[in-house]
């Protein structure tokens, strides 16, 4: 099942977010995380699209896209990996602007 989780932290808490959630959902010993905007002219829809080609070679591999962005951007990043059946391949962590700060 394909999904996307939604967290308010830093990019190196993401990182290690990313590693342990793939580990725990799948063991993949090959990942590739991108860590950044989530936004069309990023070309993660290319990466995506690249993931059967990727399959074929390396059985074991997965893709982490963490960051913030519009989330139907995320979810037409979803749809094209179930369409192209790679949607086990394909993880979102997705970030949201706190609208509180808190003092620690």
């Amino acid at each position: 099942m394909t999904e996307m989780t939604f967290l308010s932290f830093s990019k190196s808490i993401l990182l290690f977010l990313a590693i342990h959630l793939g580990r725990n959902m799948k063991f993949m010993r090959k990942m590739l995380a991108y860590i950044g905007r989530i936004h069309p002219s990023k070309g993660l829809d290319v990466l995506v699209k690249s993931l059967p080609l990727i399959a074929r070679e390396a059985e074991d591999f997965m893709v982490i896209i963490a960051g913030g962005g519009p989330e139907a951007y995320m979810r037409s990043l979803l749809g094209l990996a179930k369409k192209l059946r790679v949607e086990d391949r394909v993880r979102i962590l997705a970030t949201f602007a706190r609208t509180k700060r808190y003092p620690f």
